[in-house]
C-alpha cells in the first residue's frame, strides 16, 4: 500500500504523445473523458472513432496502441 489511490486501484493510463500536435487530438480527449468519468461518457468509443478516421483519411490500416491502461476496461 502506497497510500495513493491511483496505485491502489491500478488507475494508471498512458496516451500517445503525438496527439498534442494532431487534428485527431479530440480522440485523446474522448479517451481521457472515459478514463476520468466513465459513467458520464459511456456512449463514447474512442477506439471506433480512431478506426473510422484511419479508414476514411489515412492510407494505412488501423492498428490499436494509441493508449494503454492498467485498469481493465
Amino acid at each position: 500500500m502506497t497510500g495513493i489511490k491511483a496505485v491502489d486501484n491500478a488507475n494508471f493510463h498512458a496516451i500517445w504523445h503525438q496527439f498534442y500536435n494532431s487534428p485527431y487530438y479530440f480522440v485523446a480527449v474522448q479517451k481521457m473523458a472515459k478514463w476520468f468519468h466513465p459513467e458520464l461518457f459511456a456512449d463514447l468509443d474512442p477506439e471506433a472513432t480512431m478506426q473510422e478516421l484511419h479508414e476514411r483519411f489515412l492510407p494505412v490500416d488501423y492498428a490499436p496502441g494509441y493508449w494503454v491502461s492498467l485498469k481493465d476496461e
